[in-house]
């Protein structure tokens, strides 16, 4: 074989012809797959492996693109509610209008990085949209007539203590509490939504309760839940509570499981 044909065998060797005819880049290199400016559209590139990183025709390294295995950042990303990315260039945040439903509970906790506790009125939107959910949820357990719920429009209400707790500014527990006389306070609508219990939410909303009725000068604590809602009585368990005859409203009702625990002496 003549030197021509050789050359041209050997260079047939080192490249491969894709679907239109073109030949490939060469073997010792590999795709590269980079994100545009904007981190949105993905191009790809022929160039061959060099040590270091890839390098953009500006000449600055090509930003790390999270993989769909680990589905996160090379690097530490700070998340918003809504799941995206706060990074500059990343998916923009949630926008919630000011008129929309619950975007007064979003308004009011949104900076929380933690679960905060905090007190708050008988008219508050979060509390209202979780005692909400809190009967949605005792309706599928008990006839209406075995849920006992609290009266909001009766005047004495407005002395209780009700106070929600926020998981990264989201509302996602509350509880109250109800004077019964100088000793003995009780314990009402309780609830932690279903998607973040024992993650420790119920133990900071009851903690925080418990200390405002010490600060009232209650010494016992009281509260009914009922027999299939074992969980609730597993927790109330493990806080100190122990079971007791059915008390006031309840007496009658058989579904009634009360409790009560000694909080002060």
């Amino acid at each position: 074989m003549d030197e021509l044909g050789r050359d041209a065998e050997q260079q047939a060797a080192s490249t491969t012809g894709n679907e239109d005819g073109q030949a490939d880049a060469p073997a010792t290199g590999h795709v590269f797959r980079r994100a545009d400016v904007h981190g949105t559209a993905v191009r790809e590139s022929g160039e061959a492996d060099v040590p270091g990183a890839a390098v953009r025709e500006s000449g600055e390294p090509d930003v790390p693109i999270a993989t769909k295995e680990s589905s996160q950042p090379d690097s530490p990303v700070e998340m918003n509610e809504s799941g995206h990315s706060d990074a500059p260039g990343a998916a923009v945040k949630e926008f919630v209008h000011p008129d929309a439903p619950g975007a007064a509970c979003k308004e009011g906790a949104q900076n929380s990085a933690r679960v905060v506790v905090r007190e708050v009125s008988t008219n508050d939107e979060c509390l209202s949209m979780l005692i909400a959910q809190l009967d949605d949820y005792l309706a599928g357990l008990y006839p209406p007539g075995e849920i006992f719920g609290v009266n909001f429009s009766e005047p004495s209400t407005s002395s209780m203590v009700f106070a929600v707790a926020y998981l990264e500014g989201r509302p996602v527990g509350c509880g109250g509490i109800r004077s019964l006389d100088g000793d003995t306070a009780e314990l009402k609508r309780f609830y932690v939504v279903p998607d973040v219990r024992r993650a420790g939410i119920a133990g900071k909303v009851y903690r925080f309760l418990e200390k405002r009725a010490v600060e009232r000068g209650h010494s016992r604590l009281r509260l009914e839940t009922g027999e299939p809602q074992f969980e609730s009585i597993g927790f109330y368990r493990k806080q100190g509570f122990y079971e007791i005859d059915r008390f006031g409203e309840y007496a009658e009702c058989e579904s009634s499981y009360c409790m009560e625990k000694i909080i002060s002496l």
